[in-house]
């Protein structure tokens, strides 16, 4: 004997006969959907995310490119003061 109510189980052989199909087949689109709407959110935080690392890559190539510009013009003017230093005390002789 069943603990459940006989209309109970008249529900569920109702739905399994008929319904339970149809809401396992919604069940199972929804959750598709769900998955799909995941995925697009993967995908979009994923070319997000490589947009961010390619503008901080020319970033760092920019800085780079930079840094050595400014290592040659530290260098000229090291050597200028060198040559000026060197024409100052041969006119001071």
């Amino acid at each position: 004997m069943s603990s459940y109510p006989l209309w109970y189980g008249g529900i569920l052989k109702k739905i399994n006969s008929n319904g339970g199909v149809l809401v396992l087949l919604i069940g199972i689109l929804g959750t598709g959907f769900k998955v799909g709407e995941y995925y697009q959110g993967v995908k979009k935080d994923i070319e997000i995310s490589g947009i961010k690392n390619n503008h901080c890559l020319d970033i760092i190539d920019i800085k780079e490119k930079y840094n050595g510009e400014i290592n040659i013009l530290k260098d000229s003017i090291t050597l200028l003061r060198f040559r000026y230093e060197r024409k100052k005390t041969e006119i001071v002789r």
